[in-house]
């Protein structure tokens, strides 16, 4: 196995283990509750992810569509979970504070979403510079 499709793996099993935690921590929340349950101390609370069923469910199966991308050497679908990764982070900093919600998200969630996915995407790009032909 490729370094890059390694790396690929462990961002990709970060975000799965932070969506699975918070899927068990938001059981008792609605589905799209626009406050997210807290993941971690809450002591932190400002340092803490917080996430509904409904954003602990999406951030699971863009961090699944990478790890099946990154064990099956498909670069599509590296890069296609990076760009959703990117997209449930955009969509935090669009809804984050407004009357909806839909992923329960906020600060924390954008940075945690944003470099999984520009990591994905530069991961997938690296992969494919190395597995260049040199000219």
């Amino acid at each position: 196995m490729s370094r890059y499709r390694r790396a690929q793996l462990v961002v990709c099993v970060i975000a799965l283990a932070f969506a699975l935690v918070g899927l068990v921590v938001a059981r008792d929340l609605g589905f799209t509750a626009r406050r997210g349950a807290l993941i971690g101390p809450s002591d932190l609370e400002l340092a803490t992810l917080t996430l509904n069923p409904l954003g602990a469910l999406a951030s699971a199966a863009v961090a699944a569509l990478g790890m099946a991308g990154a064990l099956l050497r498909r670069r599509l679908l590296v890069t296609a979970a990076g760009a959703g990764f990117v997209v449930l982070a955009a969509l935090v900093l669009v809804q984050w504070g407004g009357p909806t919600n839909w992923t329960g998200g906020r600060g924390s969630n954008i940075s945690l979403w944003l470099g999984a996915g520009v990591s994905l995407l530069a991961l997938a790009s690296g992969e494919r510079s190395a597995g260049a032909p040199a000219r």
